[in-house]
């Protein structure tokens, strides 16, 4: 056999190897929870039209090794500025790190009141320093209830 049929044997057994090997993506710190994160994304709610959401999250406090206690902050711009402040308790599980809290919400419906609301939702980390969040706002009005759902990319630090 010459050389260049074991160089052809060696690359035939080995490329479909290296081909199919993919290193495990990095999806951030090894507990799954980020400390802080920024970002922006889109609101819709059935009372409200589609505005766009700057939101954030910030740790206050790290309650074990996959618990921890955060502010998630939220500037949503319709055809009023609206806020949003809810205190969150998360657990991390692996990638996802579901959330749920409680807050309060200003302007809602241009009333310019400020409302009770809970808050609940799911983190999804896709990359090192990119966050996913798909969360819902439940705002206790005088009448009424609004709901909303909130979808943002966020850069995690």
């Amino acid at each position: 056999m010459s050389l260049s049929h074991h160089r052809l044997t060696i690359l035939s057994v080995f490329l479909p190897l290296a081909l199919s090997y993919s290193a495990p993506a990095i999806a951030g710190p090894s507990n799954g929870h980020y400390r802080h994160y920024v970002g922006t994304g889109v609101r819709t709610s059935f009372h409200d039209g589609t505005g766009l959401v700057i939101n954030g999250k910030f740790q206050v406090k790290q309650l074990g090794e996959r618990w921890s206690l955060s502010l998630r902050p939220d500037l949503i711009l319709d055809r009023s500025t609206e806020l949003r402040a809810a205190f969150t308790t998360e657990a991390a599980i692996g990638r996802f790190a579901p959330y749920f809290g409680g807050g309060l919400a200003y302007n809602v419906d241009g009333t310019e009141k400020v409302d009770p609301m809970l808050s609940a939702g799911v983190d999804v980390s896709l990359q090192r320093n990119f966050v996913v969040r798909v969360g819902g706002n439940y705002i206790f009005q005088d009448n009424e209830v609004d709901t909303e759902m909130l979808v943002t990319g966020n850069y995690a630090f």
